[in-house]
Parts: C-alpha cells; sequence; structure tokens
C-alpha cells in the first residue's frame, strides 16, 4: 500500500486498511467454474499464497510499528 511521508496520520492508516479490504473482497469474489477442477486448484493454490502474503505483511507491519513504539 502506501504510506505517508509526514507523521503517523490515523486518516492514512483507514485509508489503507479500507484499500486492503477492498483487494481482499476482489480476490474472494472471484467466480470458478465449479465443474474445472484444474480452475478450481488453481484458485486454492492462488487463494492460499495471497492469503499467506497477506498475513506475512501484516506480521511485517505489526513488527514495524512495535520497533516505532520502542524509539
Amino acid at each position: 500500500m502506501f504510506r505517508s511521508s509526514g507523521g503517523s496520520d490515523s486518516n492514512d492508516a483507514n485509508v489503507t486498511t479500507k484499500q486492503q479490504e477492498t483487494h481482499k473482497e476482489m480476490v474472494i469474489d472471484v467466480n470458478i467454474d465449479p465443474k474445472d477442477p484444474k480452475a478450481n486448484e488453481a484458485a486454492r493454490i492462488i487463494q492460499h499464497a495471497y492469503r499467506k502474503h497477506q498475513e506475512h505483511q501484516e506480521h511485517q507491519e505489526h513488527q514495524d510499528s512495535c520497533h516505532k513504539h520502542q524509539y
């Protein structure tokens, strides 16, 4: 997402969170033909990778936030 160049602004955090939620909805709402096993398997793999990426990103943002509060 994006970060402001200035100090921490709660509006920036809210906008980023809203963008992430919108993106999640777009990914989840993909329509896959239930009769196409290869498409379903590909969708499962992509969704799993996306969730892992999101978890990693959220973990990294949490760590960054904790480090900012230490100083």
